[in-house]
Order: C-alpha cells, then sequence, then structure tokens
C-alpha cells in the first residue's frame, strides 16, 4: 500500500533552492566552461525546471555570478575579523585565489565578456558581494580598534583592495599570491593606515 507523498519530489524555495541552483552551476562551470553552462543543463543537474531559473535569472552571466557569489560565502565567512588588517586582507585574499582557481581566469574573463549593467552590478555591491561584505566588517573592527580612520567606511575603499587584486590578476592572467601579498603590504595597507 502506497502513503501519501511517497515517489513525489518535494517542492525546493528560498535557500535550499538557491544553494541547489549554485552547486549545479559550479559544477557545470568546472566541466563545461563558461561557454558550455546552459540553463537546461543546470535544471537537469539542480532537479529543477528551466522556468524556474528563468524567473530568477535574467540571462546566463546573471546565473553565474550570483551562483559563484552564493558558493563563496561559506569560505568568506570563516576569515576572522579581529586578526587586524594586514592579516585580514592576506586571508581574503587566499579565499580569492583560490575561489579564482575553481572558477578558472578564462571562465571569468568570458563572464566579463557577457554580463550586463545589472550582473557588474553584483560584483561591487557591498551587501551582495560576500568579499565585500567581509572587507566592510574587517575595516569596521579596525575602525572601533582606533587603528584605521572612519573614512576606509565609504564604499570606494570598501572597493579598493578587491578591485586591485582582480585587476592585477586579470592583467596578468595568473594569480601570483607572492605578488598580491607584495599589493597588500606595500600598496593597500599603507594606502588604508594613512587616509584621513
Amino acid at each position: 500500500m502506497s502513503q501519501w507523498g511517497e515517489g513525489v519530489r518535494q517542492r525546493r524555495t528560498g535557500a535550499v533552492l538557491l544553494d541547489d541552483i549554485a552547486t549545479a552551476v559550479m559544477a557545470e562551470l568546472g566541466e563545461h566552461g563558461y561557454g558550455g553552462v546552459t540553463f537546461e543543463g543546470v535544471a537537469r543537474r539542480a532537479k529543477t525546471s528551466k522556468t524556474v531559473l528563468y524567473r530568477r535569472f535574467s540571462t546566463r552571466a546573471d546565473m553565474v555570478i550570483s551562483s559563484a557569489l552564493r558558493s563563496a560565502n561559506p569560505a568568506v565567512r570563516e576569515i576572522p575579523l579581529d586578526q587586524g588588517l594586514a592579516p585580514g586582507l592576506h586571508a581574503a585574499a587566499r579565499v580569492l585565489a583560490e575561489r579564482l582557481s575553481i572558477v578558472g581566469l578564462a571562465n571569468v574573463n568570458a563572464l566579463i565578456g557577457e554580463a550586463d549593467e545589472q550582473a557588474r552590478a553584483m560584483f561591487a555591491t557591498v551587501s551582495v558581494h560576500p568579499g565585500l561584505r567581509f572587507i566592510q566588517q574587517l575595516y569596521e573592527a579596525e575602525v572601533v580598534a582606533g587603528r584605521l580612520d572612519k573614512k576606509v567606511l565609504e564604499e570606494v575603499y570598501i572597493r579598493f583592495p578587491l578591485v586591485y587584486v582582480i585587476g592585477e590578476i586579470l592583467t596578468r592572467g595568473t594569480v601570483d599570491e607572492a605578488a598580491i601579498g607584495r599589493m597588500i603590504d606595500a600598496v593597500i595597507v599603507p594606502f588604508l593606515e594613512n587616509l584621513r
């Protein structure tokens, strides 16, 4: 005798569905590259419908950026905020390097080339981007401790380390952790500490 609901797929909503979509997108990206990521492939892997995806994401770039940022959240949340400015930025740079190695620089370049204004804005929005949220929280802790001026809490300064490091990576075409470390120590930290 069958029980009610047996064999019926449970409907997922909210965070669970978005996590499943992000996992599927990152798997498709890893297997097929950005050019091979499709709504159909993601829907199949996430065990959802293309309609569900089209309701949430206006373009493939939007879907990939949202998923990449969502999948980065756990790694960024693990970075301690109480370690100071330079160690915090070095830890964030290591997470960024790990994420870029997962996504691949060729995929990042292809994604940037296809992203519309709305999708690109996600990269620059503190409330959406986990790396920018971390930098803001790190700065706030440093301001409270009296080591940084509150001016660093302006959005342009919150974005500065991430934009500078990503620009370096994209122009060089490689993730050179030693070079990034030197940039943090020689340029980013002194600039922020002397900001008034």
